[in-house]
C-alpha cells in the first residue's frame, strides 16, 4: 500500500536549498545522514494534465505550494526575502505565481478555486462517505475575537466569491427579513474536536452532555448554523445584523429564513442550555 509521496528537488545548490526550505518556509525536518535533510510537507495532492500541446512529449512535472490567500502568502514570503519571478496570474481555475528557490531555480505558488484533495480524509472520498465543500463567501467586519455572548447588535456583511455563485443568486433574497447562515469553524483545530461527550463551555456545573447534544464550535465537521437580521443586499455583499461569526469566517450557503421552517409543536430544552443562551444574544 502507498503509505506516502517522496518528493526529489534538484538543486545545483543543494546547501542553499536546504537553508531555504527550512528557514525561510519553516519545514520540519529530519536529518537522514551528514546534513541531508528530508523535509515534511503539508498535505499534498496529485493533478493529471495533459501535455502542453497535442504531440508534446509527456513526462513534465511540476510542484505548487497551495495557499488559501496568494496575495497575503506572497506578501509575507517578501518581508522574508523571497523572491518572485512572476505576478499574480488569474487562471480561472486559481490565482498562480512563482518564487525563486536559492540553487533550484523556481516553485509555483497557487491560490485554488477548484475542490481540492489534499483535506480529504485517510481513504479518500469513500471513507466514510466524505465530501467536499467550497466558501461560497467570507464574513468582513464585527468581531475579530472569539467571544461566546452579546451578539445581537453586531454587524457585519458576507461579501460572496463571484468565482462560485453568480450576481444572480441574490436576485429576491431583500425580500426577507432574515437569513440562515451555514459557516465553517475554521479556528478550531481538526484534531481537537469533541467526537464524544463534554460539559458546555466547560462549566462542570452544567451536566456533561454529548457534543450532537449542544452547539459547540469544537464539534465533527466545525460547521455552525446561525439565524440572523439581514439588512441590505447589495449585488455580492450582504449586510448582516446579529451573525454570531467572527471576521474572516468561511461563509458555505445562505438561506432564506421560512416561517414554515420553524420549529413545529411544543419546544423544550434542559435548564442549563435556557441558562447558556441567557446572555448569548
Amino acid at each position: 500500500m502507498i503509505e506516502a509521496v517522496h518528493t526529489i528537488v534538484y538543486a545545483d545548490d543543494a546547501t542553499a536549498t536546504r537553508a531555504f526550505l527550512r528557514d525561510v518556509l519553516e519545514l520540519a525536518n529530519v536529518d537522514a545522514h551528514d546534513g541531508w535533510l528530508i523535509f515534511q510537507l503539508p498535505p499534498a495532492e496529485l493533478g493529471v494534465h495533459p501535455a502542453a500541446e497535442p504531440g508534446a512529449p509527456s513526462g513534465h512535472h511540476e510542484i505548487y505550494l497551495l495557499c488559501d490567500d496568494v496575495e497575503a502568502t506572497v506578501a509575507d514570503l517578501r518581508s522574508k526575502g523571497v523572491e518572485f519571478t512572476e505576478p499574480i496570474a488569474d487562471r480561472g481555475f486559481g490565482r498562480t505565481t512563482a518564487l525563486r528557490v536559492p540553487g533550484a531555480g523556481t516553485i509555483g505558488l497557487y491560490e485554488a478555486r477548484h475542490a481540492t484533495a489534499y483535506d480529504l480524509p485517510a481513504g479518500g472520498p469513500t471513507s466514510a462517505g466524505a465530501f467536499s465543500v467550497q466558501a461560497i463567501g467570507t464574513v468582513r467586519g464585527g468581531r475579530a475575537d472569539l467571544v461566546d455572548d452579546g451578539w445581537a447588535d453586531v454587524e457585519s456583511r458576507i461579501e460572496l466569491d463571484p468565482h462560485v455563485v453568480e450576481a444572480s443568486s441574490t436576485d429576491g433574497l431583500e425580500s426577507f427579513s432574515h437569513v440562515d447562515v451555514v459557516y465553517l469553524f475554521d479556528r478550531v483545530d481538526p484534531s481537537a474536536v469533541c467526537a464524544g461527550a463534554r460539559h458546555p463551555r466547560g462549566r462542570t456545573d452544567w451536566p456533561k452532555v454529548g457534543i450532537l447534544a449542544q452547539r459547540a464550535k469544537d464539534r465533527p465537521n466545525r460547521i455552525g448554523v446561525s439565524t440572523c437580521e439581514l439588512v441590505g443586499v447589495d449585488g455580492y455583499v450582504l449586510e448582516l445584523r446579529g451573525l454570531d461569526a467572527t471576521d474572516g469566517t468561511p461563509v458555505l450557503d445562505v438561506k432564506p429564513h421560512l416561517r414554515g421552517f420553524d420549529a413545529r409543536g411544543e419546544v423544550r430544552e434542559p435548564e442549563w442550555a435556557t441558562e447558556l443562551m441567557s446572555g448569548y444574544w
